[in-house]
């Protein structure tokens, strides 16, 4: 899984004096949470067509 952005804002934090706000954290949560759902193992979803 790609955490580097996860990494990049955390490590700008000491290294270079970057506010930890709550939209920085809202962001990478939805980056996370976009790697993990990247990620899972399983079929596709199926598509509307295939409910009938």
């Amino acid at each position: 899984m790609a955490f580097v952005p996860v990494f990049s804002a955390l490590a700008a934090v000491p290294l270079l004096d970057e506010p930890l706000s709550a939209t920085t954290l809202a962001g990478l949560a939805a980056v996370t949470a976009g790697a993990v759902l990247g990620a899972r193992q399983g079929g596709p979803l199926p598509s509307a067509h295939a409910c009938k």
